[in-house]
């Protein structure tokens, strides 16, 4: 009996020992994620600001906000017009002390924050792509002297089939095809339809539906991640931070939504 008892202690000591070793393998979730307030509620666009906040805008009204990754707490820092400039905005970009709203024809406003105190309407600089009779352009970002604007929805032949993404120069003011890469090119993605764009030294990241493509410069070779489903619907926003971390925004009318991932990898 003694025997027998001693032996169901070592099973369920080994079992133990195999459970907790299971459980230092397993997984764990590395995400974090904070809702947006209701101004918030169809977050459309980010951009890197400082420290751990980025710069947020919705989809309606050109309003900015200052967010904190940290916390989810968002502060309007400025508006375009008084009233607000209403229009379909889709993407926001920093360099420097100027910033940039995009909308969904390639309209760009360029402006300069105030720094500190209440937020103040502003008279910003209207600048034309040339985009609107070809592409429908969802997502901004800065590249040097260049704004980076991807066509979500082609209106002509030329640019179907393919993950195309325009460069308007600051300083030409003319627009370029930056790159235009098939659809067989494109592992796992099912339909183009760009939603954002980020940018550093060593690759461009576009969002299209349920997949983070990171495009190498140069090479243009193209990797993909797959977005967990249970957590974005609709990601309408991309931000990477020095740290290297990946924040996603949802554009949801019941509410946005920043998830905030350590790296890549943690997607």
């Amino acid at each position: 009996m003694a025997r027998k008892q001693l032996s169901l202690f070592a099973i369920l000591a080994v079992a133990l020992v195999v459970a907790a070793l299971v459980l230092s393998l397993a997984p764990t979730p590395a995400s974090k994620g904070w809702p947006l307030p209701k101004a918030l509620s169809e977050a459309s666009g980010l951009a890197p600001f400082q420290g751990r906040t980025l710069l947020a805008h919705n989809d309606e009204l050109a309003v900015i906000y200052q967010v904190n990754v940290d916390t989810g707490e968002a502060l309007a820092v400025a508006q375009l017009g008084q009233p607000p400039l209403a229009g379909d905005f889709e993407g926001i970009a920093r360099r420097g002390d100027t910033t940039w709203l995009v909308t969904s024809t390639g309209k760009l406003y360029q402006f300069e924050l105030p720094y500190g105190g209440k937020a103040q309407a502003l008279k910003p600089k209207v600048l034309d792509t040339g985009l609107k009779d070809l592409c429908e352009i969802e997502g901004l970002v800065a590249a040097g002297d260049e704004l980076l604007l991807p066509c979500k929805t082609a209106y002509v032949k030329e640019y179907q089939g393919a993950l195309v993404v325009f460069a308007y120069g600051l300083l030409s003011g003319q627009t370029r095809v930056l790159w235009s890469i098939p659809a067989a090119e494109l592992p796992g993605v099912n339909k183009i339809r760009p939603t954002a764009i980020e940018q550093d030294a060593a690759n461009y990241y576009v969002i299209t539906r349920k997949q983070l493509l990171v495009i190498a410069k140069g090479s243009l070779k193209v990797s993909s991640y797959q977005l967990p489903t249970s957590r974005h619907k609709q990601p309408e926003g991309l931000a990477i931070l020095a740290s290297g971390e990946v924040v996603i925004v949802e554009d949801n009318r019941k509410g946005s939504r920043l998830h905030i991932y350590p790296s890549l990898e943690d997607l």
